[in-house]
């Protein structure tokens, strides 16, 4: 019963506790992009309160359990407590509710019990006063559990209206400060937790609220930890500690900001990389190394995305490394085998003059000089010729 929107991302903490994302597995479409309420016989698959509104059901939720050996247990602090029969109609699993695609557990801030995420919104572009806003997606910066609003409210607690799907016309607006779940499909509680509002949100053109942000595939990314002791040459440098990032899927921008003392505010959002051509941005993470790795979706669907790919973005302070691109007319044949190279698509980020020092045969000396040459193989067996060259200003390197 019901369909799509089903999330799905897992983050563990350092001490162990699980978080599980799950979606609404709602239909969308006859709610004509707005949040799927729709309690006619037969139309359960339509209605999110018997989902991310239900608390005695696991879609649309955000869950906290400790992985053990045979099983799970339940840490303290989740919305609803554990019980010894499941009588009072809710899940101990359930950290936070009220969702509808949570795609993305973007960071556990260990210090502050933080948890950074982002959750998809509907489809409306266009607001409607007979049902509410346009469709937002939404950040959270949540310091504990709580009820977060899918299908009742969005953005900073603005309702939606109870839809008569039977006459298609309006009916009351839902409360955000004490929600209720009537719906005949509602397994769980009828009065439910009050609705926490979004930290971050938007629309798919910019407003006033949050102007550098727009697009409908609100994705969050990590949190970065500036460590001086760690070695590596191409971490991210220390103005980036703390920082946390995010970033849209479907119009392909990325974004750092940090946060006010409370954590209910965003502060001094910046875009990261605004002339990079970032391809549906799926995933995001630092490595040990404290470089950026980027995984991205591609353009197209399915098979036709073949500009998908896992991506590194260094650091590099000083002089940035150029791109190379070395090309062979031909990678195979009967000897004497006489093989071209180009690496006249070669190009530097700070536009310093390149060299090239080629090796052929891989024997560790240079070959040739030239961004054009050619060599002749005499022995069989497998070669693979290097490319070496000169670099060119502080900034970031993709590879």
């Amino acid at each position: 019963m019901g369909g799509g929107h089903s999330a799905g991302d897992l983050l563990m903490t350092k001490r162990g506790v699980l978080f599980i994302a799950t979606g609404d597995n709602t239909n969308c479409c006859a709610s004509r992009g707005f949040p799927g309420t729709d309690e006619r016989p037969g139309q359960a698959g339509g209605d999110a309160q018997r989902t991310s509104a239900n608390t005695n059901d696991l879609n649309g939720k955000v869950l906290r359990i400790v992985p053990k050996k045979g099983g799970y247990g339940i840490p303290k602090g989740n919305l609803f407590p554990e019980k010894a029969d499941r009588h009072d109609k809710t899940r101990p699993e359930i950290y936070a509710m009220g969702f509808r695609n949570p795609f993305t557990l973007g960071d556990y801030d260990e210090k502050t019990g933080a948890l950074w995420m982002a959750d998809y919104g509907p489809d409306a572009v266009q607001p409607d006063p007979g049902r509410g806003p346009a469709g937002h997606v939404r950040l959270f910066l949540m310091k504990g559990a709580g009820n977060y609003g899918w299908p009742y409210c969005t953005m900073e607690n603005q309702p939606y209206n109870d839809w008569n799907y039977v006459d298609d016309k309006p009916g009351p607006w839902f409360s955000c400060a004490k929600p209720v779940n009537d719906s005949p499909n509602n397994t769980g509680l009828v009065r439910l937790p009050p609705i926490k509002p979004a930290t971050v949100y938007y629309t798919y053109d910019k407003q006033e609220y949050f102007p550098q942000l727009y697009g409908g595939g609100a994705m969050a990314g990590p949190m970065y930890h500036y460590d001086r002791k760690n070695p590596s040459e191409t971490k991210f440098p220390d103005w980036f500690d703390g920082r946390r990032f995010l970033y849209d899927w479907t119009t392909d921008w990325v974004q750092s900001a940090t946060f006010d003392k409370k954590l209910t505010k965003p502060q001094d959002m910046r875009a990261f990389l605004p002339d990079a051509d970032f391809s549906k941005p799926m995933d995001m993470e630092f490595g040990p190394d404290g470089s950026l790795y980027v995984l991205e979706y591609g353009n197209g669907w399915g098979s036709s995305n073949d500009d998908s790919g896992l991506y590194r973005i260094d650091y590099t302070e000083g002089n940035r490394a150029p791109q190379a691109v070395p090309e062979a007319n031909k990678d195979s044949g009967p000897l004497p085998l006489a093989v071209d190279f180009d690496a006249s698509g070669s190009t530097d980020a700070d536009g310093d003059a390149l060299t090239y020092a080629w090796d052929f045969d891989g024997d560790g000396t240079t070959d040739a000089t030239t961004a054009q040459a050619s060599y002749t193989y005499g022995t069989a067996g497998s070669y693979e010729e290097q490319l070496s060259r000169l670099v060119g200003s502080d900034g970031f390197l993709w590879s």
